[in-house]
This record gives C-alpha cells, structure tokens and sequence, in this order.
C-alpha cells in the first residue's frame, strides 16, 4: 500500500504549482503516508503508544490543511487553475483517486484489526472459562483406579462416604458386640460360686438329681463362661475389621481431600493468571482502541478534503460551504467501538454445593484448618459418637 501511495504522490508533484499548497516537500509528504498506509507500520506506530499517535496526528493534521488550503484557493480563485499561472490547481483526477481509495483501504485495516482485537478479548475470556470448565471435569471424571491423577473429586468423594458409613455401621455395631460382652461377662464374673469342694457340685453337671448345696450350679458357670468368650470372640472379630474399615475410610478422605485440594489450588492459580491476563488484554486493547479512534477520525477529515477534490469540476466548483463542512462535521468512529464484557465468576470449588454435606467440614478448611486425617477437627467431627468404649484407631496423618 505504501509503494502505491508513495508513486501516486511523485505523479502528484508534476501536476503542482511551484507554490502549491498539495505537498510542500515530497519527503514530508512520504513520511506521512508511510505511517498511516503501511500495514505493519501501522500496526507498529498503534503500540508505540500515545506519543507516536500524536505524531501520526500531527503529519495527518498537516495532510489535512495541505488539502482544506487547496480547496481554498479553488473557491477563493473560483477556478480550477491558479490565476496567477494558468497551472490547473489539481492532478489527474485517477491520480486523486488512487490516493482517496489508500485511505479507503486504511480504514478497511482499521476495521480488520478491531475484529482482530475482538478476537485476542473473546480468547483471553475464554481462557478464563477453561479455568471453570476444567474444574468442573476435574469434579466429574468417573476415574478413581490407578491413574490417581485424572480421579474425578466427586468419584472420590463417593467412595470417601461410602467408606465413612461402612465404618460407623461398623463402629455403632461394635458398640452393641462391647455392651453385650461386658454384661455376658460380668454375669459370669459376678457368680458367687465358680467352683466348689464338694464333689457333688461337679456331678451334678452331668446328673441333675444330685443334690449340691451351692449358690449356682456348674451347669450356670459354664453356660456363662461359654457366652462371654463367644460375645469377646465377637467383639475381637468386629473390632479388627472396624479396624479395617477406619483404615480405609482413612485413606479415601485422604485421597479425596488432597485431590481436592489440588484441582481447587489449580483451579484459583489459573483463575488468578487468566483474569490477571483478560485484564491486561483489556486494558491494552482499550488504549489501541482510542488510538485507532483517533486514527480514524484523522483520516476521516483527510478523506473529506479528497472526496471534495475528486468531484470538484468546471460545473461543480467546491464552495465555502464544502469546506466549512468537512472541518466542523464531527467524524463518527462507532465502527471501531469493541465492546468489553464482564469476566465470568470463579467457580466455588472448596464450598462447591456439588459437595452437599461434606461442606461444612471443608468449609473449615477454607476458614484455615487443615481439615484432613490427623487433624483434631477432623477426628472430632468424623469420630463424632463413636467414640465410646474407647475403640478408635488413634487420630494419624494421611500418608502414615
């Protein structure tokens, strides 16, 4: 674009009074039309910030008198050639139309880079929605076997309760074993007799007619003896798989818990980085977009004069009217308005209502409790009525 311009405007110098007001240098006039007609020149003088803009301003502001002034002298002479020399005042016309249509394309870059500008927001927000969206599939993954690092939250959590309420039935049930023991074995601990220097007491086991004077029979020794080891028998079996059962619903908060630790951190961290990202996106898209603004408009006066001077002619002279015109008629620039929309809303992840009654104890956590095995929160609120008898594994650290 600026090789064409740059050879319309060498054409425009041979067609120029030697004291024409059209280009009062031709270096002047190419840095000029350098700025605004290269593309990647352009692209660069928009990031160069709001002191190169005000130099495009100025070069462009010098463009626009050039052209206001040549207009002027054509309605001041009311002719299309200088009085004075009987040099017509203007170039061909393809000549000016080959400039007007430069600035036509320009505009069309300016169009091109607000779609483009439009395109970086619309991707920096959706970098931010990513965040969300991955921490929703991190909720939601099915997985829970051996590729831990994939495990779905929820997967996790499913397993967590189930394990939690296989070890409080456990736990509530070996409570009722420990109660029954204790009173089938302090029935037998509190016999008055377990065993007697007569020997009738012990025949009498095995023949009821005999006769022993005693408090209890040997028969009553043994059937109490024998239904407290059975219920100890009990208690020893039920306590080593509540055991068990602790164990494991152990392991699963702890591994529920830390990968839920892990997708919430990563999730903030990215949420953090991305909004910090769609802020910066936002703000340098806003400042190209008051410079392109400003280059529009400049170039929206420039192409006024021009379109005046492609349809001046013997039978359609420019007027004062036309001048007046083009200086005082503000130049619209909605067509490069973006618009800037709201950042979407971080997703609640540790106080996650898909984590229904598990909130409240994570809700703790939040609140700054390390609210995991180990922690005395935790047992206390996990351990809460079970407790009794003193049967608890003790309180330990996941990973121990």
């Amino acid at each position: 674009m600026v090789r064409i311009i740059i050879s319309a405007l060498s054409v425009c110098g041979a067609y120029a009074s030697e004291s024409g007001v059209l280009m009062q240098s031709q270096a002047q006039a190419d840095g000029t039309l350098v700025m605004l007609g290269a593309n990647d020149q352009f692209a660069n003088a928009l990031q160069a910030g709001s002191g190169r803009v005000r130099k495009m301003q100025e070069n462009t502001k010098q463009m626009e008198d050039q052209y206001r002034a040549l207009l002027q002298n054509i309605v001041s002479s009311g002719s299309m050639a200088n009085p004075e020399t009987g040099k017509p005042w203007l170039p061909s016309q393809d000549f000016l139309t080959v400039v007007k249509d430069q600035f036509t394309a320009l505009k069309t870059e300016l169009l091109s880079e607000k779609s483009q500008n439009e395109g970086i927001l619309e991707q920096a927000h959706n970098n931010v929605v990513q965040c969300n969206t991955a921490r929703k599939s991190a909720f939601d993954a099915t997985d829970v076997g051996v590729k831990w690092p994939s495990a779905g939250v929820l997967a996790l959590q499913s397993t967590m309760q189930g394990a939690r309420t296989t070890h409080s039935t456990c736990r509530n049930g070996e409570d009722v074993d420990i109660t029954d023991m204790e009173g089938k074995c302090a029935a037998f601990d509190d016999l008055a007799s377990k065993c007697d220097e007569n020997q009738d007491w012990y025949a009498q086991y095995n023949d009821a007619n005999i006769a022993a004077t005693a408090a209890n029979t040997l028969q009553t020794v043994v059937a109490k003896a024998t239904a407290c080891k059975g219920a100890v028998d009990t208690v020893t079996t039920t306590a080593a798989q509540c055991d068990t059962d602790q164990t494991a619903f152990k392991q699963s908060f702890c591994a529920y818990e830390h990968r839920l630790d892990s997708v919430c951190v990563t999730h903030h961290s990215c949420y953090e980085l991305q909004t910090r990202n769609l802020d910066t996106t936002n703000s340098s898209v806003a400042a190209l977009e008051i410079e392109q603004k400003t280059i529009w408009r400049m170039v929206g006066k420039v192409e006024c004069y021009l379109t005046a001077l492609v349809n001046a002619g013997a039978t359609s002279m420019p007027t004062q009217a036309t001048i007046t015109s083009c200086s005082g008629t503000p130049i619209a620039d909605s067509d490069l308005t973006i618009t800037y929309n709201a950042v979407a809303a971080e997703d609640e992840c540790m106080k996650n209502n898909a984590l229904r009654e598990d909130y409240a104890g994570l809700h703790a956590k939040v609140q700054g409790s390390n609210y995991r095995p180990g922690d005395e929160l935790w047992y206390h609120t996990e351990m809460a009525g079970l407790t009794t008898h003193n049967k608890l594994n003790d309180n330990v650290a996941c990973g121990r």
